[in-house]
C-alpha cells in the first residue's frame, strides 16, 4: 500500500490528547487523546497502546521519551523528536506510530513508517505555543491522511482536521 507511511503518521495523532497534562520526567513529551479520537477509535473498534520506550501513564495519556530537540541560532525550540509510539491496532494489521518528530516553524508532525521506513508528514500542528516553560499544541489529522486510516482498517470514521491529541513538552 502506498500510502501506508500516512497511516502510520495519522495514528500518532492520536497520543496528543489534555490540555497539556504534566509529567514528572522533563526528558519526556505527555501525548493526550483527545475526546473527538477517542470516540474515532470506538467507532472504529480499535485500540492503541504504547509501542518501544512510550509508556502509557494514565487511560489516554502517554509519556514519549525525548530523543533530541534542535534549536535554532537564536536559541528557539525548532524541533522535537520523540522516541517510543504508539501502535493502533484493530481487526486488520496493527500501525506503529513511531519516531514522531515535532516540526515547530512549519507546523507539521512526521512519524516514521515501519514498512519502508521513510518519514511522513501525518499531522498538523495547531493551537502550538511555546513559552519559556513549555512547548504545547494539538495533532490534526493533515489532509489525506484520514483516507489513510480508513483504508487501513476498513473503516469511514476518521476525517482530515480531527483534533488527535495534545501534546505538552517542558522547556525547564
Amino acid at each position: 500500500m502506498g500510502f501506508r507511511p500516512i497511516a502510520v503518521a495519522a495514528a500518532l495523532l492520536l497520543l496528543v490528547g489534555g490540555a497539556g497534562p504534566a509529567l514528572a520526567d522533563d526528558e519526556a513529551t505527555a501525548v493526550k487523546l483527545t475526546p473527538q479520537a477517542l470516540q474515532t477509535i470506538d467507532e472504529g473498534e480499535l485500540g492503541v497502546a504504547p509501542v518501544g520506550s512510550a509508556q502509557e501513564i494514565a487511560p489516554a495519556l502517554f509519556a514519549l521519551p525525548v530523543a533530541r530537540v534542535s534549536l535554532s541560532r537564536s536559541g528557539k525550540v525548532r524541533a522535537i523528536r520523540l522516541g517510543g509510539g504508539l501502535r493502533l491496532f484493530g481487526e486488520a494489521e496493527p500501525l506503529d506510530l513511531t519516531k514522531l518528530r515535532l516540526n515547530l516553524p512549519a507546523r507539521r508532525a512526521s512519524v516514521k513508517d515501519s514498512a519502508s521506513g521513510s518519514r511522513v508528514a501525518a499531522f498538523d500542528v495547531g493551537k502550538l505555543k511555546v513559552s519559556q516553560r513549555r512547548v504545547r499544541g494539538v495533532l490534526l489529522i493533515a489532509p489525506g491522511a484520514s483516507a489513510v486510516f480508513n483504508e487501513q482498517f476498513d473503516t469511514y470514521v476518521f476525517r482530515d482536521g480531527l483534533r488527535f491529541a495534545r501534546f505538552s513538552y517542558p522547556l525547564q
